[in-house]
């Protein structure tokens, strides 16, 4: 594959990301709970990170 399509596939990704993310700072949370937005974090890193030490590792097997 080109590595210019892949350049323009992760920019694409990367501006779309911090659009949807400036949108989402201007919207206001009422009902907004430290508690769960910690509980939520902590959720994500714990599904997150073993996936991404797995994928690694087969990554590093496979190139």
């Amino acid at each position: 594959m080109n590595y210019l399509l892949l350049i323009l596939i992760a920019l694409i990704i990367c501006v779309i990301g911090l659009i949807w993310t400036l949108i989402a700072m201007n919207s206001e949370d009422t009902a907004y709970s430290g508690k769960k937005s910690m509980a939520n974090l902590s959720l994500i890193y714990m599904l997150f990170i073993p996936v991404i030490i797995i994928g690694g590792i087969i990554a590093w097997i496979m190139f």
